[in-house]
């Protein structure tokens, strides 16, 4: 947990300073000898709105190079234009290689 300072450039040109306040935290569990879940989450913000992502993922070993994960993001904005939702929402399957 932590404060600083954000500078926000719009493509007009305009400039929006603010302080801000930011949170973030990891958790991984080994939950066998393959397979593995991790949390992360943070947040961020301050007068010009907040940010925070949510992202849960599992991974399973397949051997001692290859893995397959598998993740749920979530992102949400406070302050966004008209017409744009807050929330996005992203899942995904991989493969990881490991070296």
């Amino acid at each position: 947990m932590g404060g600083g300072l954000q500078q926000i450039k719009y493509t007009d040109l305009t400039k929006k300073n603010d302080a801000i306040l930011r949170s973030a935290t990891h958790v991984k569990w080994k939950i066998n000898d393959t397979a593995t879940f991790t949390q992360d989450l943070s947040s961020e913000g301050g007068k010009n709105g907040w940010s925070s992502e949510s992202i849960t993922g599992l991974q399973h070993a397949l051997n001692s190079h290859l893995a397959s994960k598998m993740s749920f993001k979530v992102a949400h904005n406070s302050k966004v234009n008209t017409g744009i939702k807050k929330t996005d929402i992203e899942t995904a399957i991989s493969l990881v290689v490991n070296f």
